[in-house]
């Protein structure tokens, strides 16, 4: 299965520099919802 979320160009940037698990481990401890589009950036 794959996923399509909404991300930004600095949470694009951020995994390219960090990877994947950082990324969602950012947004584990901001209290992200990385489907909405809506939400402010993570990073």
């Amino acid at each position: 299965m794959l996923w399509t979320l909404p991300v930004t160009s600095a949470e694009i940037e951020f995994r390219r520099n960090h990877g994947h698990e950082a990324l969602e481990r950012l947004f584990g401890e901001a209290g992200i919802a990385p489907t909405d589009p809506y939400r402010a950036s993570g990073v």
